[in-house]
């Protein structure tokens, strides 16, 4: 009798075990899921990558203007990448053939104006540069700028009326999408603005 009630002992903690050996296996989807958008990243990257170098090169073959902007943004085991390109056929006559495409430029050029403005000091530059390390609240960017409530209430204002920053919480500010990227393409743009060598010269018609 003993022995008999051992051995269903065993087959009750035999079956308590079966349901831990089921939640195991509900953990491998999500590892795959993981993989999955490792994957994806990693394929949206290249792509990116791809098509930055097909613009450039593409440049080698005909006389014209191309610009790439990237912004890269890692967190943990997540990754988002955004890229814009620009590019702008110009002929080796005097008039060129990019007009249409110059304009077209221009006028996305025109609608960014507002935030271009807003940036436009070095109180906003070095606030939004802060805002990059991660929210901020009222006391952090007044102690950066050692400006008076009026001085710094309005530069915070022009910031937020450009859609560039906006309140996390009471006193409390972050960059929005926007201008993180604008920030980082600015900072990422100023080597290039310094840029003194001479353009290259058409050859003569």
């Amino acid at each position: 009798m003993k022995t008999k009630t051992r051995s269903s002992a065993s087959s009750k903690q035999g079956t308590r075990k079966t349901p831990r050996t089921a939640k195991s296996t509900k953990k491998r989807p999500s590892a795959g899921v993981k993989r999955t958008k490792k994957a994806a990243t990693r394929k949206k990257a290249a792509s990116a990558s791809r098509a930055r170098s097909s613009l450039l090169a593409g440049l080698k073959r005909s006389d014209g203007l191309a610009a790439v902007v990237a912004v890269s943004e890692r967190i943990g085991k997540e990754q988002q990448q955004q890229h814009e390109s620009l590019q702008i056929p110009v002929g080796s006559g005097g008039g060129g053939g990019g007009g249409a495409a110059i304009r077209r430029a221009a006028a996305r050029l025109a609608k960014v104006a507002p935030a271009l403005s807003a940036i436009s000091h070095e109180h906003r530059i070095r606030m939004m540069a802060e805002l990059l390390t991660g929210p901020k609240t009222y006391q952090d960017l007044q102690k950066l700028t050692k400006l008076k409530a009026g001085p710094l209430y309005h530069h915070i204002n022009q910031l937020r009326l450009a859609e560039l920053i906006l309140p996390k919480q009471r006193d409390t500010y972050e960059l929005t999408r926007g201008g993180r990227n604008l920030i980082l393409a600015a900072m990422a743009l100023a080597p290039l603005i310094s840029d003194k060598r001479q353009r290259p010269k058409r050859p003569n018609p």
